[in-house]
């Protein structure tokens, strides 16, 4: 009877550990940014941190140098704002494709020094939640090198303002970024 409950005990303890390490590796997961594909409004969103995407997270675009034409093959520095109030910190996920919603991505990103940011497939996605600063926002920085072809892209983004608390996505609010239509 005894090495029975011993048995029993082992077993539960075992499967408790599985479900302590799945869980320590799905937040991490989630944490370091390692989750690209989520940029076009079709795709279903970070729907893992809520169902369905809040105004209260803001997530705007500035270039550096003021405009988003540019000529092939070069390369422009964009900076991406994500702003709630509510929230510690905020994470993202940045793609530049051929359209609005669809695949194709184009051209090259490039996270810039201290960022915060790293590439992810062919996408930028940040390396840990960024705190947010004394208004509320987040700023990424990154550059973006044009393809060869003319024609018009779009930025894309989805940001995720979060708790930051590690342990719940209750109080996680995000949203995408309207496209940015860059002409090269």
């Amino acid at each position: 009877m005894k090495k029975l409950l011993l048995n029993r005990t082992n077993q539960v303890l075992g499967v408790f550990l599985i479900l302590c390490i799945g869980f320590t590796v799905s937040i991490w997961a989630r944490s370091n940014g390692s989750i690209n594909g989520k940029t076009s409004s079709n795709s279903g969103g970070c729907n893992c941190h809520y169902t369905s995407s809040s105004s209260d997270t803001q997530v705007s675009i500035a270039a550096d140098n003021g405009s988003f034409s540019v000529t092939p093959e070069s390369t422009t520095n964009y900076t991406i704002t994500v702003t709630n109030t509510g929230v510690n910190a905020a994470g993202i996920d940045i793609a530049v494709a051929t359209t609005e919603t669809g695949n194709t991505l184009a051209g090259t990103l490039s996270p810039a020094t201290g960022s915060g940011l790293q590439v992810t497939g062919s996408e930028l996605t940040h390396s840990s939640p960024k705190d947010l600063d004394g208004n509320g926002e987040a700023e990424f920085k990154f550059s973006w090198t044009a393809p060869s072809e003319p024609g018009e892209y779009y930025i894309r983004a989805i940001a995720n303002a979060v708790n930051d608390n590690g342990s719940s996505d209750s109080g996680d609010e995000w949203n995408w970024m309207t496209p940015q239509v860059v002409t090269v």
